[in-house]
């Protein structure tokens, strides 16, 4: 993957499961997770795109982590990433994550919103 810039990355790994596991192997997942709060709008829209591209595969695990972060813009990113993706599969770990003491009430508020999203999607 050496050479290949993030865009086709994503574009390869939207295709091929044993491309996002590499991802979530190699730490562009984890990249993309603190590249979510970044000022520059190119990098921030590519980390989107990678976390929605990983959710939209059910491999919601590391955007979940990323949520229970203590940097509260890259926890709010992450959580409007997964309600963006529209997942069911995703519910559980966020109603988990909603209950926890240690968030703040802005990140809980954004995971209130994504679940309702989602919920929101399930009944239509």
């Amino acid at each position: 993957m050496g050479k290949l810039s993030l865009k086709a990355v994503v574009i390869l790994a939207y295709k091929s499961r044993p491309m996002l596991i590499r991802i979530l192997k190699s730490g562009i997942a984890r990249q993309a997770i603190e590249r979510l709060s970044s000022a520059d709008r190119r990098q921030a829209y590519e980390a989107f795109a990678t976390l929605a591209v990983l959710a939209s595969s059910n491999e919601i695990a590391t955007i979940l982590g990323a949520i229970g972060q203590s940097d509260e813009i890259l926890a709010i990113a992450a959580t409007r990433v997964l309600g963006a993706a529209d997942l069911p599969g995703s519910l559980p770990g966020l109603h988990q994550m909603a209950v926890r003491s240690v968030i703040s009430e802005n990140v809980r508020t954004a995971i209130l919103e994504a679940i309702h999203k989602i919920g929101q999607n399930q009944l239509v």
